[in-house]
């Protein structure tokens, strides 16, 4: 299973500064199963030292199974997508 894309980012509002939640779709592909989009939310933390702590949660299990996989790159994508300018 190997992650396509991160689409529809939204926003939310959240009362802390340090913490920035968002909500989307993950974009998925596998052999097996094809394309399979799942809804995520994730929040962006920045402890003290203004280091950034990824939280992802998915809403939907992918059919292959694979939650830490997808998880992984979810972070990894998410992180590049911070890094570029992306998520504000």
């Amino acid at each position: 299973m190997k992650l396509i894309s991160v689409e529809d980012i939204k926003e939310k509002d959240h009362p802390l500064d340090y913490r920035k939640t968002y909500t989307a779709r993950a974009v998925f592909q596998s052999v097996v199963y094809g394309k399979e989009e799942i809804p995520i939310s994730f929040h962006i933390e920045y402890t003290p030292l203004g280091e950034p702590r990824i939280e992802v949660q998915l809403h939907e299990h992918p059919r292959s199974g694979e939650v830490l996989g997808a998880v992984k790159a979810l972070k990894s994508h998410i992180k590049a997508l911070r890094e570029q300018g992306v998520l504000s």
